[in-house]
């Protein structure tokens, strides 16, 4: 991947806009509840997330745009993909790649069957980070130049 192209400075542009509009209409300074359900940001988003507001951060007393789940994949996928450039490929990174995003799903489901046995309850923070997980993970395949695949691995 060639850091100092266009495409991705694009693409790193792209995404910081992305965790600046789920952030959601607080951000911007509308404080009401009325404000954020007919917000651009939160109909953005309306496809892709189920935005409940108790599974939501809040601004100014006014939920993002999206749940923190998705909050943690825009914002962890930005995140990665700006220090791309710094983290060198390896056969490390090459080999555990997949693997990575696996263990990141499993995780999620994980905590998703867990809450739902009454055995762990998710809050905003738990789910934001397990979506960090999936952001981290996704961006690190997209930036590896030769993932392995599991078969590969065993």
């Amino acid at each position: 991947m060639n850091y100092s192209s266009r495409l991705y400075w694009l693409f790193l542009a792209v995404s910081a806009f992305v965790v600046i509009v789920a952030a959601g209409p607080g951000l911007f300074g509308e404080t009401t509840f009325g404000a954020w359900i007919i917000s651009w940001q939160k109909q953005a988003f309306h496809l892709l997330c189920h935005q409940l507001p108790e599974r939501s951060f809040a601004i100014g007393g006014v939920p993002m745009a999206v749940c923190s789940r998705c909050f943690g994949i825009y914002t962890a996928a930005f995140l990665m993909f700006g220090m791309l450039p710094w983290i060198g490929q390896s056969n490390f990174r090459n080999k555990w790649a997949i693997l990575f995003i696996i263990v990141a799903f499993g995780a999620n489901i994980l905590n998703y069957g867990l809450d739902t046995l009454g055995i762990w309850e998710n809050t905003t923070t738990s789910r934001f980070l397990m979506g960090s997980l999936i952001g981290f993970s996704a961006i690190n395949i997209i930036g590896t130049d030769k993932p392995q695949s599991i078969k590969e691995i065993m």
